[in-house]
């Protein structure tokens, strides 16, 4: 039953790192003589380069905008979402007399809130992806893989996981 329970959970952990866009393995790839921190993301260099490589239009680009916006703003529920959730967790163990019920059922309802996450990512990419003419979807997909620079980690954890 623990096994169960701890690959179910290595699992939504997995599903989430293949989902979660790898922002620094894109900025490398993009430009691999130019090193970028994470500021320069925020500040909207690595939207600016993409829209440029992407070469999109000027109703793309509006579109895309209005997409990000409306991706921000579920964001934040969900991320909040997962915060109250890790929370329950902490006061759960702080309470010092759990059940196995209670904690299994904690740790599914956080997994849960990772998964929704990871789902809102891949409806955003795929939102973006879909306003793509051809020709800009290969480009897109050439930019970078999503999980590139997280592939050592993940092999780590299934040679853990496989014994």
């Amino acid at each position: 039953m623990k096994k169960i329970q701890i690959i179910a959970i290595a699992f939504s952990f997995i599903v989430m790192l293949f989902v979660s866009p790898s922002i620094y393995g894109q900025m490398g790839m993009q430009n691999p003589g130019q090193k970028m921190h994470k500021s320069d993301f925020h500040k909207g260099d690595f939207k600016k380069m993409m829209f440029e490589k992407l070469n999109l239009t000027d109703e793309q680009k509006d579109a895309v905008e209005k997409l990000k916006l409306k991706h921000q703003s579920e964001m934040i529920d969900l991320k909040a979402d997962l915060e109250k959730k890790e929370l329950a967790m902490k006061e759960l163990k702080n309470s010092g007399n759990y059940s196995r019920e209670e904690f299994v059922s904690t740790v599914k309802s956080i997994s849960t809130a990772k998964n929704n996450i990871a789902i809102s990512m891949a409806n955003h990419r795929m939102d973006v992806y879909e306003l793509l003419t051809p020709e800009q979807k290969k480009t897109f997909d050439n930019m970078n893989p999503m999980f590139e620079g997280r592939m050592p980690m993940m092999k780590h954890m299934k040679e853990k996981f496989d014994k």
